[in-house]
């Protein structure tokens, strides 16, 4: 849009030029008075300090963005605005752009895990009062024995065999008694509680966000599109006419002129009307949490 803005400034800047000749030519004939030429001198250099001012703006953003994307200001090329990138008619709807934040914004993402690390901790300490036994030492015996024995009144013997196995474990318990007191638990859910508001508060926000966005995104769009109308119907009839009456005797060659530059004027107009409604659609953007569904893409979704 700088672009556009300098190339309009640069036709307007050619205008003033003509003008400015014009009322030289006139001044020294005696026609008008010196005055006007002076006025029309000022009128030019101040529009040449304007698209130097702009410029300058321009080649700012663009090393910035080199900057931002790693590569050479010199090698730097943007690539030309898309015309039919329109953001999605139902997707501009307070509610569906609030879900889209709830589930892309990062800052959101971070309450959410420190409410359930406030939870799990709220959880441990509750933990923390159950005893709990740990493990000492322990040992393991086994014992086999054969046993052979005869009596005296009979013959033959008897024989006998028996294992044993002896194992012993040793445990302790530990009994949480400074838990019992309570103290933790009420800190952690303190600290969950203080969790879940902010959480609760910055989903109220974002809404708000969303809603008031949404609503300067619309009006930004209904303006631009009013004058968008308005800049074609003048550019197609407005500027045929001013040629038509430029061939009549009756009208002044400096206001002919001035018809033209008053045009590029409110070219200028709708470009500043254009660039507000981008730039409301770059806030919508900023909170909902990402780019905005587009015709095309929702077009590609549906089956």
């Amino acid at each position: 849009l700088l672009r556009e803005e300098v190339e309009l400034l640069e036709r307007m800047a050619a205008i003033r030029e003509k003008l400015r000749d014009l009322r030289r030519e006139q001044a020294e004939a005696g026609v008008t008075s010196p005055l006007d030429l002076i006025r029309a001198e000022t009128k030019l250099a101040s529009q040449r300090s304007e698209i130097f001012g702009k410029r300058m703006a321009r080649q700012q953003l663009m090393r910035r963005i080199a900057v931002l994307a790693g590569v050479p200001a010199e090698g730097l090329r943007l690539r030309p605005r898309a015309q039919n990138r329109t953001p999605a008619a139902e997707r501009l709807d307070a509610a569906a752009l609030a879900d889209l934040a709830f589930m892309r914004r990062p800052d959101l993402a971070r309450l959410e895990q420190e409410k359930e690390a406030a939870a799990h901790a709220l959880r441990a300490a509750r933990a923390g009062q159950i005893p709990w036994f740990e493990y000492v030492e322990g040992s393991v015996e086994d014992t086999h024995g054969d046993i052979y024995s005869r009596e005296e009144l009979f013959t033959g013997r008897d024989h006998t065999t028996r294992d044993e196995t002896e194992w012993q474990v040793r445990v302790a318990m530990t009994l949480p008694v400074f838990n019992w007191l309570g103290d933790e638990i009420r800190l952690t859910r303190t600290q969950l509680a203080a969790a879940e508001a902010r959480v609760s508060g910055q989903y109220e926000l974002v809404r708000s966000e969303v809603g008031g966005v949404l609503e300067d995104y619309r009006a930004a769009q209904t303006e631009w599109a009013r004058l968008n109308g308005e800049s074609e119907r003048l550019r197609t009839e407005m500027h045929a006419r001013i040629e038509g009456l430029a061939q009549e005797p009756t009208i002044k060659r400096e206001e002919v002129l001035a018809a033209h530059e008053e045009l590029l004027a409110f070219r200028r107009v709708c470009l500043k009307a254009q660039r507000e409604y981008l730039f409301m659609e770059q806030c919508l953007e900023t909170v909902s949490g990402g780019a905005l569904p587009t015709e095309e893409s929702v077009d590609r979704r549906t089956p």
